[in-house]
């Protein structure tokens, strides 16, 4: 059992306490009007209730059945009802070509078949739509192995979740990244680097725009008039 599945509301919890930059990178990326958006690899559902709010309607998909009931548990957070949840592999979307106007994934593509997950996304993607992916690379790979690095690492992020967090929450969250569960999926999952992600994206992804903000890279595309075939 993953992590996702163990500790779906305490990874939930760290996930949304920490992303309200990458939400409003997502906000500003959203393509005008009222778009049709998948969010791939969605968790427990933060962003796509939240960017229901600019949208016709917000498909969300993960492969962990736990994050998949906690995101429909809080469906009604989505005011205009407009927002669906469903158990889905990004290595195989049960979505037509060319479905979505914009497709978000935030902190899963590593966790896949790199290259076989970005064709998918890309597939769904309609006439002059947007990719948007955020991810976790990092540039020691032996060293994030280490679970005392790991540790080390949230330690010193205490001070900064204290000041944007509070104590109760800093608590929560330092107490989950520091458990044995999150320290055997930070360690034993696959690491990308800075290089080897540009380089498949860049190779799959024609003009994209890349972003590196420590260990967070953002990947930022518009499809052509043919939709988004790679």
């Amino acid at each position: 059992m993953t992590v996702f599945d163990s500790s779906p509301e305490e990874y939930a919890f760290a996930t949304q306490a920490t992303s309200a930059r990458q939400y409003d990178e997502a906000r500003r990326y959203l393509p005008p009007g009222k778009p049709l958006v998948l969010d791939a690899g969605c968790g427990a559902g933060y962003y796509g209730l939240r960017i229901a709010e600019h949208a016709a309607r917000v498909v969300g998909c993960d492969l962990s059945p736990r994050m998949i009931a906690l995101a429909k548990s809080r469906q009604a957070e989505a005011p205009a009802g407009n927002a669906e949840f469903l158990v889905a592999d990004l290595r195989r979307l049960p979505f037509r070509d060319h479905s979505f106007d914009f497709v978000v994934s935030r902190n899963a593509l590593h966790l896949t078949p790199m290259e076989t997950a970005a064709r998918e996304l890309c597939r769904v993607i309609r006439p002059r739509g947007r990719l948007l992916v955020q991810d976790l690379v990092t540039a020691h790979p032996r060293l994030r192995r280490l679970r005392s690095w790991q540790v080390l690492r949230t330690l010193m992020r205490v001070p900064g979740m204290l000041r944007t967090q509070g104590l109760r929450a800093a608590w929560r969250i330092f107490r989950f990244r520091t458990s044995p569960g999150w320290l055997q999926h930070v360690t034993a999952g696959h690491l990308v680097t800075p290089g080897e992600y540009q380089s498949v994206c860049r190779r799959l992804l024609p003009g994209c725009e890349i972003h590196l903000h420590g260990d967070q890279i953002a990947v930022l595309w518009e499809a052509g008039n043919r939709g988004g075939q790679p």
